[in-house]
């Protein structure tokens, strides 16, 4: 089911609580409040499911790669430190901006780049030092921009997947069954060894939106949009105490409170802990256990 927009959201809620946030002079129910109110309920909404270790549906993403063979350097001189330009047999697999590791006897460097033509890389930064004619050149994968963290699935704890076996993380240089998250601090690459074929996919769950407009989309899906109104309405009661008793606040508390547990529910949270039996007569005697469990004791 669709997500719904923050302003449906506070929309409706204004229709349970009388008002119009562009009529009334209570801060408490006017827009921007309701909307800096709303965005602390998406917050509690994703704490809530963050305790399972499962984030919510709508931050569950993934996304696949068409995996590509590595380039040789293509320059008798070979590359400096202080070159921006990087020349190779072809750049045709490489986008147009981002990241790459080049390989001498097999130590990795790690390089970025601004652009590229057929044949090079330009803008080239982060050389660590110098490299020779025919050095590999492997590209990074550029992970989605609203990537946030790799996300386990049942069938892959690491979140990544290679032709449909899954890798696990290291710090870099990934060899065989391997990966690497390459973090420029905006950018995130996926590091795969080299001389793969075929597709890698990742599972991840993207970066939360903050509810600062009313087309902002909230994070559950339709059919939870009770837990929104109704918490909305709780929230901006106790700001309205006048018009909205104790016991309206109250009842609209116990509604989102609900919508929120059910919501719970089908991801198997909430559940009483199974505590082990516990033996009555341990440390007791009979005469002792009888006389302290007797209706008349």
């Amino acid at each position: 089911m669709a997500q719904t927009s923050a302003g449906t959201i506070i929309e409706r809620a204004w229709k349970k609580l009388r008002k119009s946030g562009s009529s009334t002079d209570v801060p408490a129910v006017q827009e921007a409040e309701m909307l800096a109110t709303l965005n602390d309920i998406v917050n509690e909404w994703r704490r809530a499911f963050k305790l399972s270790g499962e984030p919510t549906a709508a931050v569950k993403k993934e996304t696949a790669f068409d995996l590509k063979s590595q380039t040789l350097v293509n320059d008798s001189d070979g590359i400096a430190t202080s070159d921006t330009t990087i020349t190779v047999d072809s750049a045709s697999d490489f986008d147009s901006s981002g990241a790459a590791v080049i390989y001498d006897d097999g130590m990795p460097d790690v390089i970025e780049y601004t652009g590229k033509t057929a044949t090079t890389l330009t803008g080239a930064s982060g050389i660590d030092w110098s490299h020779d004619d025919n050095d590999p050149v492997l590209k990074l994968y550029a992970l989605p921009s609203n990537f946030h963290s790799l996300r386990a699935t049942p069938d892959c704890r690491e979140g990544v997947q290679v032709n449909n076996t899954p890798y696990v993380q290291v710090p870099e240089d990934p060899k065989a069954g391997q990966f690497a998250i390459y973090d420029n601090g905006t950018s995130k690459y996926l590091w795969l060894p080299r001389g793969l074929s075929g597709t890698a996919r990742v599972n991840y769950n993207k970066t939360t939106t903050t509810i600062d407009g009313t087309e902002d989309l909230v994070e559950w899906d339709g059919e939870y949009d009770e837990f929104g109104i109704w918490r909305l309405v709780e929230l901006a009661g106790v700001g309205d105490d006048v018009d909205l008793n104790a016991a309206k606040v109250a009842y609209a508390k116990a509604r989102a409170d609900k919508t929120l547990a059910d919501a719970l529910s089908l991801k198997g949270l909430n559940k009483l802990p199974r505590l082990r039996p516990i033996n009555p007569h341990r440390g007791l005697s009979q005469d002792d256990y009888y006389r302290l469990t007797s209706r008349d004791a």
